[in-house]
């Protein structure tokens, strides 16, 4: 990520979109990738946040294709500088 101006951002479950929140207040400057499953809270997240491009789908289809077989992993070596996760418990 060195001397990077922006970075690339993948977010499996934008949820309540505290990352989003928390990328603004600490003035990080990325382009956001989100997915999410509960069509409610992509509404919602595409509202507040025009700039995030939200999938209303698993974010497992971004690494497998749709007959299931998984993408090429090269292709993703440099597409993303940063993945957030999530436990749920």
């Amino acid at each position: 990520m060195s001397g990077k101006t922006r970075i690339q951002v993948l977010e499996p479950n934008i949820g309540t979109e505290n990352f989003v929140y928390a990328a603004k207040a600490l003035g990080i400057k990325g382009n956001l990738k989100a997915f999410e499953i509960n069509e409610i809270r992509a509404k919602i997240t595409k509202i507040f946040h025009l700039e995030t491009d939200i999938n209303l789908c698993l974010f497992e289809t971004e690494f497998i294709g749709e007959t299931g077989i998984k993408n090429n992993p090269k292709e993703f070596k440099d597409k993303y500088d940063l993945i957030i996760g999530i436990l749920h418990m």
